[in-house]
């Protein structure tokens, strides 16, 4: 591999994959391709093929990856397997296509056996039954394994196949639902750090034991790799120590800084009871890990600290009014607006779901008012009476509608008591047509990839059906109080509607609905012509401030809220749309 060469790495913004573009720096390598997901979708295939012979990597790294842990491996299978599946068959076949001279595939070391030989040898492979809580995962990879071996043998393709074992550092994925063990940890402790808790719980005995290596160890393994290996065998990367659960945690309690105790929840599954590799092949190739436990832990939490501000889930004010500049000042108000039960609450924590729920349950006026956006919902139900076909509610976790309509399935991106069933709203599951209604309760401004959906929404509505939904508006008054007031993002300049989401339920831009169908408006409508804006109802200016929603303690009392609506029915139009914070959207799917 010269300094000149061509070199793609796929998955250049994730764990590995940026750690491979440090190391490819560092050492002189000139011509690095590292395109994001806006820039080719690895995904489609068409649009991989299309990259690939544009470009021509000669050399190609395939780090790009859906990753999770216990939980999210378990929520979600099909959507680990069929991702990772698309990725890696679209590279793997694209890079034969094009003559690339390398390729190093990574996989994981969860694709052993659950019960295999400790410790873990490269043949081991395909001996016996995986761990259940990932097999999803591992068998996907195991696919890509497979398919660099058969590519080898049947075209003579110099692919290659790496196992790291869990990998940890910069760039990893610290959303508290979504990530592997330390990187939540990290996440976990620090919280418990700044709320000044008492104990942290952690799943599981404690017990078990896990091989860690940081992640720049296993870029310079992966650079090692390309240029010294070549051999249809998968080879493991690790550094073949192991330590216990509570010993890891006990290395992060230390580092953080936390000083409470440490509460471990037997009745959460505990995973494989023990997992270190066999590093004995890459070792007597010349290839050792240079960095320690804990100086690995110390530098993934100087990084996060470091980068906490981009990778807060629920930050208070995003931008700072005039008068809110004083960091006196602005945590002051904070303290005393933000109810302390949300309080530091990751977005992403499906506990925060299931609080938000028990919030608007606890108070009387923020359920009314509820109760109230949902009255849209109900119209749209009688209209479609003659309609056949399913009404799906999109993002229904903090809500109750199942309560109010019972006929419809309600969903979100993990199972929340009350859920019928986990939907995506960029990749939804139905056939063409199978849908009369989509409802989202403030959804919309959620979605990173707002196109995405609406050619879902188009694709799965029968003609007549309809898309209700309940919004921010920026009105004169709604502009201040979202930029103010408002713990979400707001961003009325950006040209684009997509954002980034650092996890399923966090990320967003309240200024969405307006960037779409106010400012796009024309644009929407040369782009989805089967959605017509059917009807637009601006409301909402008293009483979504008065009720506290589920970020503030305050709440008006309930029998205050009849009061607040009769007063807002009774502005005009023309004020409703100059005053109102909220506004119901409905888009009608044409034939």
């Amino acid at each position: 591999m010269e300094k000149t060469d061509r070199i793609l790495v796929a998955g250049a913004r994730g764990l590995v994959g940026s750690a491979i573009v440090r190391h490819l720096k560092r050492e002189g390598y000139l011509n690095i391709l590292a395109p994001t997901s806006d820039e080719v979708d690895l995904t489609n295939q068409q649009a991989t093929t299309r990259y690939m012979h544009h470009h021509q990597p000669e050399f190609i790294f395939i780090a790009a990856a859906k990753v999770g842990g216990i939980w999210a491996n378990n929520t979600c299978p099909a959507e680990f397997c069929y991702i990772n599946l698309m990725i890696q068959s679209n590279l793997i076949h694209s890079a034969y296509e094009t003559g690339a001279k390398k390729l190093l595939f990574l996989g994981s070391s969860c694709i052993y056996p659950k019960d295999c030989e400790i410790p873990i040898r490269e043949s081991s492979l395909l001996t016996g039954p995986l761990e259940p809580t990932n097999e999803a995962y591992a068998l996907a990879k195991i696919i890509g394994v497979k398919m660099c071996e058969y590519y080898r043998r049947q075209y003579g393709c110099d692919f290659i196949s790496a196992m790291p074992t869990n990998t940890y550092g910069p760039h990893d994925n610290y959303d508290l639902r979504l990530a592997h063990m330390l990187p939540s940890l990290i996440h976990k402790f620090h919280l418990a750090k700044t709320k000044n808790e008492k104990v942290v719980s952690i799943w599981g005995t404690g017990n078990p034991r896990r091989e860690l290596v940081y992640v720049d160890d296993v870029a310079s393994a992966c650079v090692f790799l390309m240029q010294e290996y070549s051999d249809h065998k998968p080879i493991n990367i690790g550094t073949g120590e192991d330590y216990s659960i509570r010993e890891i945690a006990e290395e992060i309690k230390k580092t953080v800084g936390f000083t409470g105790e440490l509460c471990f929840d037997a009745s959460k599954p505990d995973g494989v009871f023990r997992k270190v590799m066999d590093v004995t092949r890459i070792h007597t190739m010349g290839w050792k890990h240079e960095i320690s436990l804990h100086q690995g832990i110390s530098n993934a939490y100087r990084w996060f600290e470091e980068n906490y501000d981009s990778l807060m889930m629920h930050p208070i004010y995003r931008k700072k009014p005039f008068f809110l500049k004083s960091k006196r000042i602005a945590g002051a108000i904070k303290k005393f607006l933000i109810n302390p039960r949300i309080a530091n609450k990751s977005l992403d924590d499906p506990e925060t779901t299931i609080i938000n729920r028990e919030i608007i349950e606890s108070k009387p006026f923020l359920k009314k008012l509820y109760i109230y956006y949902y009255s849209d919902f109900i119209e749209a139900e009688k209209s479609l009476e003659s309609l056949s076909g399913i009404s799906l509610e999109l993002g229904s976790g903090g809500g109750f509608l199942k309560k109010i309509l019972p006929s419809v399935v309600t969903s979100d991106v993990a199972l929340f008591p009350g859920t019928d069933r986990v939907e995506n709203a960029t990749k939804l599951s139905f056939r063409d047509g199978e849908l009369r209604a989509i409802y989202m309760s403030g959804v919309l401004h959620h979605i990173g990839k707002a196109k995405e959906f609406f050619r879902e929404a188009e694709r799965c509505l029968a003609p007549g059906g309809k898309i209700v939904m309940m919004e921010p508006h920026m009105s004169f008054f709604g502009r201040i109080f979202f930029k103010i007031f408002h713990y979400e993002a707001n961003d009325m300049r950006t040209l684009r509607w997509d954002f980034p989401q650092t996890g399923p339920l966090s990320g967003a831009n309240t200024a969405l609905p307006y960037l779409i169908f106010d400012r796009d408006r024309n644009i929407f409508q040369k782009e989805f012509k089967k959605l017509v804006i059917e009807k637009r109802r601006y409301h909402t200016f008293l009483a979504y401030a008065l009720s506290g929603g589920v970020g503030f303690r305050h709440s008006c009392p309930g029998w205050l809220f009849l009061p607040v609506l009769v007063f807002e029915k009774m502005l005009s139009p023309f004020m409703r749309k100059y005053l109102g914070t909220m506004q119901t959207i409905v888009l009608k799917r044409t034939g």
